[in-house]
């Protein structure tokens, strides 16, 4: 009796044998791969698309505890940084 179980359970640590394909090469194991994030805007880019800016401002002052240190975010602060500077330049012309 003994015999049964340890044939029982010696299947149960075994990953479960690949099935053959139709063409008779073996198949290989299905690996997750996260998407790539969107890569980030630039500085230049924001600051050549003020509407972008803008609202990539809003979103990493909404949420900076998730997203305030992703380069989008960096970028956008020192983009908006940049541009109240040339605001600030203009003003005392």
């Amino acid at each position: 009796m003994l015999a049964l179980g340890g044939a029982v359970l010696s299947g149960c640590s075994e990953a479960e044998p690949q099935r053959p394909r139709a063409d008779g090469a073996a198949s290989a194991p299905m690996v997750m791969v996260p998407p790539s994030p969107p890569s980030a805007r630039t500085v230049a880019a924001f600051r050549a698309d003020p509407a972008a800016l803008d609202e990539a401002l809003r979103r990493c002052r909404n949420d900076p505890g998730k997203l305030g240190r992703t380069p989008d975010c960096l970028n956008a602060a020192e983009a908006g940084r940049q541009r109240t500077a040339d605001e600030m330049k203009q003003a005392l012309q």
